[in-house]
């Protein structure tokens, strides 16, 4: 257990076992190694993180979601800056609160304030967009990819975990 933390959002999991989690009341991840110790700090290096909401890794990097600098920043597993997304509109990065990993390197971002998910290709140009709820308000908070490439969405505003096919075609709902 890893104490004293300042407002851990997301966390994810390596490859290696390490732990990364979002700190946004310090504007940093914290790198933990499996049994908990302090392994490093990312906090962005020369474009600080605002305000970083949730981390996922993919491909050997770690990408992380910095809902209040409305971007999604790559690193490499030491913490150094990568070059990811460049151009990427705001309005897809901007208060949203999730993302996850996809296949070969891909990255799902819960657009939060737009009710979709938007999926990025390993270099961060935008591949496809799903309405999360069609013709009703949603916010998708979390998402993720599973088995068989179909996704997983957690919708905060209708309250209810949805499933997509791989072609982005709304499967099944469960109320949460």
């Amino acid at each position: 257990v890893v104490t004293g933390l300042a407002m851990p959002r997301g966390v994810a999991v390596g490859d290696d076992g390490a732990l990364y989690v979002t700190e946004s009341g310090t504007q940093r991840v914290m790198v933990f190694t499996p049994d908990g110790q302090q392994q490093r700090v990312i906090d962005g290096g020369e474009v600080r993180l605002v305000e970083p909401s949730d981390v996922t890794v993919s491909g050997g990097r770690i990408f992380v979601l910095d809902a209040g600098g409305a971007a999604v920043r790559a690193f490499t597993p030491d913490g150094e800056a990568s070059p990811f997304a460049d151009g990427l509109d705001t309005a897809f990065t901007d208060r949203s609160r999730g993302i996850g990993a996809g296949q070969d390197g891909d990255v799902l971002i819960a657009n939060t304030p737009n009710n979709r998910i938007v999926v990025l290709d390993a270099v961060g140009a935008v591949t496809a967009q799903i309405v999360v709820w069609s013709g009703e308000d949603a916010q998708p908070v979390d998402v993720v990819m599973g088995e068989n490439e179909r996704i997983f969405v957690t919708d905060g505003q209708g309250h209810r975990l949805i499933r997509y096919a791989p072609g982005g075609q709304m499967e099944r709902a469960w109320p949460l």
